[in-house]
C-alpha cells in the first residue's frame, strides 16, 4: 500500500461535503481515503509546505548564528552580553508560563 508509515485519522465534515465527495469518489472509482490525501498533498503544496532535514535545520540554524554573531560585533556587543539577554528572555517566558498556568 504505502512505503512510508500512515496512521488512521478521524475527520468531521458537513454532510454535503460526506455527500460529494462520495459522489467524485464513486465516479473516479478510487477511495474517499485517496482523494482526501491527494487533497491534502494539493493543499500542502499549494502553501509550500514541506518538510525539512536534520541537515538543513543544521545548516540554517548555523547560519542564523552567524548572522547573529555579526550583527553582534557590529554593534559592539559581546557575546556574554548576547547570552545575558538570551537568558533573561527565557526566564521571562517561563515566568509568563507559569503565571497563566495559575
Amino acid at each position: 500500500m504505502y512505503a512510508v508509515s500512515v496512521e488512521r485519522m478521524q475527520i468531521l465534515l458537513p454532510e454535503r461535503e460526506r455527500r460529494l465527495l462520495r459522489q467524485v469518489a464513486k465516479q473516479s472509482g478510487r477511495p474517499v481515503a485517496e482523494l482526501v490525501r491527494e487533497a491534502i498533498e494539493a493543499w500542502l503544496a499549494a502553501h509550500g509546505v514541506r518538510e525539512i532535514d536534520d541537515d538543513e535545520w543544521q545548516q540554517r540554524f548555523a547560519a542564523l548564528l552567524e548572522k547573529g554573531r555579526g550583527r553582534a560585533r557590529e554593534l559592539g556587543v559581546s557575546e556574554e552580553d548576547v547570552e545575558a539577554d538570551v537568558a533573561a528572555a527565557t526566564a521571562e517566558v517561563k515566568a509568563r508560563r507559569r503565571a497563566s498556568r495559575s
